[in-house]
């Protein structure tokens, strides 16, 4: 039996360089404008090689991918744009929407962050489980990703990527700025909204949507594991 090549015990340290990071990357576009999102894009790109570099998680997926028929420069491309737009629309809103911010912390601020996750989580459930039922085609290159791990998050065809992430993000927008008023609790959900997305396919971590990918189960949320069968599922 062949072993995985990764990080092994090690890994965390990738995870924890991939949380801190992320999370940085929200606060420095907020305050340096496009420039942040320069390096943001530069610093998922580096991420990503070292990704391929020391895990061959991402070979194995885009071998699965071609046994379906999806090449790997197609793939590889598609990954490339999703992580170059993939932030476009949170970053325009934190440069030249949200304006002035009253850095806190306090009751209101983690209960705005923690209804902002459990409303854009319910956006990402119905999409993503609309994909499964709907449009497993759109859906196929993701789920070619048994193995998930960090490339994992970019291995999206770009519509599939939209209407997926679309939704959760108009919603912690919509909620933060016209519903609760505060532009602050905006950037913090943000920070912690695409911090969670870009760790759920973490091969070390092993958070609860990193087995929907190993399973391939109708375990639509991305917070929680909900295993139930769905008898509409057309993904496996």
């Amino acid at each position: 039996i062949l072993m995985a090549r990764n990080l092994g015990k090690f890994g965390y340290l990738f995870s924890a360089a991939i949380i801190l990071l992320s999370a940085n990357s929200v606060f420095d576009i907020y305050l340096t404008g496009w420039a942040g999102y320069v390096r943001k894009v530069l610093m998922l790109f580096g991420l990503h090689i070292v990704d391929y570099v020391t895990s061959d998680a991402t070979s194995e997926n885009l071998k699965t991918m071609e046994q379906h028929g999806i090449s790997a420069a197609y793939a590889i491309g598609a990954a490339s744009w999703n992580i170059l737009t993939a932030h476009l629309l949170p970053s325009y809103v934190l440069i030249h929407v949200i304006g002035p911010v009253e850095y806190r912390f306090d009751f209101s601020l983690v209960a705005t962050v923690l209804i902002s996750m459990a409303i854009s989580d319910c956006a990402f459930y119905f999409a993503h489980r609309w994909l499964h039922r709907s449009l497993p085609h759109l859906h196929l290159m993701h789920h070619c990703c048994k193995r998930s791990s960090l490339s994992t998050n970019a291995f999206f065809h770009p519509a599939d990527l939209s209407l997926e992430f679309g939704g959760p993000t108009v919603s912690l927008i919509f909620l933060n700025l016209v519903v609760f008023k505060d532009p602050f609790a905006l950037l913090v959900s943000i920070a912690v909204v695409s911090t969670w997305y870009l760790a759920t396919h973490d091969e070390y971590l092993k958070l609860a949507h990193y087995y929907h990918h190993e399973y391939v189960d109708s375990n639509y949320t991305l917070y929680v594991s909900m295993r139930k069968h769905d008898p509409e599922e057309k993904m496996r």
